[in-house]
């Protein structure tokens, strides 16, 4: 709260000041001042001297905070279509356009395995809760699992009429979910491979499915603007989360099974309750669709990701932005946080899947703070 009252007495008094000041430009300025050499004088005379420390600081910290892109995963031959995280031990997996899927070795980047099978784009894909199996579902209307260790396929999932978009696991591991632009979502059983219900209700495409924490509610979002929850043992429906004015492209719960997220080609995510079915916040800043969703594990945070090439971070209670990793080069496709939510994954149509984690003290972050601490010690701002 401290910091926010800052930020808002430094604009405040920059926009008294300096009404021309484009107060977007404050990073730049600052940054570009930490470079002049120390003979000469620093131009802050213009300002109040709680203002210009203010400023300083407020910098730094932006410095300090921002995500870095740590890891980045290439051999993908085109667009990256989905990640995920290994429940155990440090694998992802990714799919791609070129209908393959890989394992990945999170530490060190390097490639695992090469999953081929499907024949069409690999849309979606996912890991069990004991990490031992992998899902992945295609463009070529089947959904496939196979084993992690060896790279072998297990079953095929057979039935959906229409390229299947979305897949999830339930947590207990032993149940599938599927979405298709066949308007149907269908629950399967992974011993057997064999289809268990059949979930119809939606008016268009089903683009993403997710299941409850506890496993007993199946979350669908589709094409006619809804979300919908239903009863996973009887197949009822049970609320539709209205709101959004176009398509939803992507859904999830929440870790602590209270809140669904959604994402939408309206550019903005939406929370919402589970229990009621009514919108708790509104998530505006991307400029284009938000193309995937995601919660951190303690559920106070949301994840965003779009076609606007940036994901974004929100503070779930307020709805209000954290943070904007920049770096991909084209749409993101997909996004996640690790189990420890330390670590954000993004993939992205630019054939790439960065791993993004925050700063934390270390020589890079020793040489930002000796940077700008130059400017703190100017003796007449105090």
């Amino acid at each position: 709260m401290k910091l926010f009252y800052t930020k808002l007495i430094t604009l405040a008094a920059l926009s008294i000041l300096l009404p021309t000041f484009h107060t977007q430009g404050m990073s730049s300025i600052i940054q570009k001042q930490a470079a002049i050499s120390d003979n000469q004088t620093v131009p802050h005379n213009t300002l109040p001297k709680e203002i210009w420390r203010s400023i300083i600081f407020l910098v730094l910290k932006d410095e300090l905070d921002k995500f870095r892109c740590s890891t980045l995963l290439e051999g993908h031959t085109d667009e990256v279509t989905s990640i995920a995280f290994s429940p155990v031990g440090q694998t992802a997996l990714t799919g791609d356009v070129d209908t393959t899927a890989r394992l990945w070795d999170v530490s060190t980047g390097q490639q695992l395995q090469e999953l081929k099978g499907h024949t069409e784009w690999v849309n979606s894909i996912a890991f069990s809760p004991d990490g031992k199996t992998a899902l992945t579902e295609s463009d070529d209307y089947t959904a496939l699992l196979w084993d992690v260790s060896t790279g072998q396929q297990r079953h095929i999932l057979q039935g959906h009429t229409n390229r299947i978009t979305s897949v999830a696991f339930s947590p207990d591991g032993k149940t599938v979910l599927t979405g298709s632009h066949d308007g149907t979502a269908r629950l399967w059983d992974v011993s057997t491979g064999k289809q268990i219900h059949i979930l119809q209700g939606h008016t268009g495409f089903i683009s993403s499915v997710a299941f409850s924490p506890d496993g007993k509610t199946v979350l669908i979002g589709c094409w006619d603007n809804t979300a919908r929850l239903w009863d996973e043992s009887t197949a009822q429906q049970l609320h539709i989360l209205q709101g959004h004015t176009h398509h939803i492209c992507s859904v999830t719960f929440s870790p602590d099974g209270r809140s669904v997220l959604t994402g939408s080609w309206d550019n903005t995510a939406r929370l919402w309750d589970v229990s009621t079915g009514q919108q708790l916040q509104e998530l505006k800043g991307h400029t284009k669709t938000i193309s995937s969703v995601a919660f951190s594990p303690d559920s106070k945070t949301a994840l965003t990701g779009s076609v606007d090439k940036t994901a974004r971070l929100w503070d779930v209670s307020t709805g209000q932005q954290l943070h904007i990793l920049q770096g991909h080069t084209a749409s993101i496709t997909s996004v996640k946080f690790s189990l420890n939510g330390q670590t954000i994954f993004t993939s992205s149509e630019d054939k790439t899947a960065c791993l993004w984690k925050q700063r934390i003290w270390n020589k890079e972050t020793k040489e930002l703070f000796i940077k700008y601490y130059p400017l703190l010690r100017t003796p007449d701002l105090y």
